[in-house]
């Protein structure tokens, strides 16, 4: 439960494999990112429905700033990331995107599922995928307090984004 505080940069290298466990919380400085070349699999746990039972065992992960402030630190950038693996769900990126385009930011042929999170108050866009990104999932995203918008998205990865997804509340629209 105590927080990693990163005062550089997380860098996974080409064919490597970064898993972060439930319940994981990233704090970083100004500056402060993680880049993936390889393959990121951060997945928490939410809550889970059983018949009319919800069971709350809330573990997501929180990648967030040191300082509760948009664009403290830089985000989460997949660049040319062609793993299969990478996948991010339960996860809130919040304070991020002093940077490019936003706090999640997608390059190349990367290949990337995400479900189940949100993006807040983050400077710039939310997220954002290049015309290349293959979006292989893209369901119950909330980005929302964004300075600019939700995200920008290429046509590629558009039609990967479902109907439970909620992008109100941006600054910029």
């Amino acid at each position: 439960n105590v927080p990693v505080l990163s005062v550089g940069q997380i860098i996974v290298p080409q064919n490597k494999l970064l898993t972060i466990n439930p319940g994981a919380k990233f704090d970083f400085t100004s500056n402060g990112f993680i880049s993936v070349n390889g393959a990121l699999k951060a997945v928490g746990t939410g809550a889970t429905k059983n018949g009319t039972t919800t069971t709350k065992d809330e573990n997501p992960i929180i990648f967030s700033g040191s300082t509760k402030a948009a664009g403290q630190w830089r985000g989460i950038q997949f660049d040319n990331a062609v793993d299969d693996r990478n996948e991010l769900a339960h996860i809130v990126i919040e304070y991020a995107g002093s940077w490019y385009y936003g706090a999640l930011y997608a390059t190349g042929a990367t290949k990337l599922k995400i479900r189940d999170s949100i993006i807040r108050n983050n400077s710039l866009e939310g997220f954002y995928f290049d015309d290349d990104v293959v979006l292989n999932e893209f369901s119950n995203v909330t980005s929302t307090n964004n300075e600019k918008t939700a995200g920008l998205v290429g046509a590629k990865a558009l039609s990967a984004i479902d109907s439970t997804s909620n992008f109100v509340g941006n600054i910029g629209g």
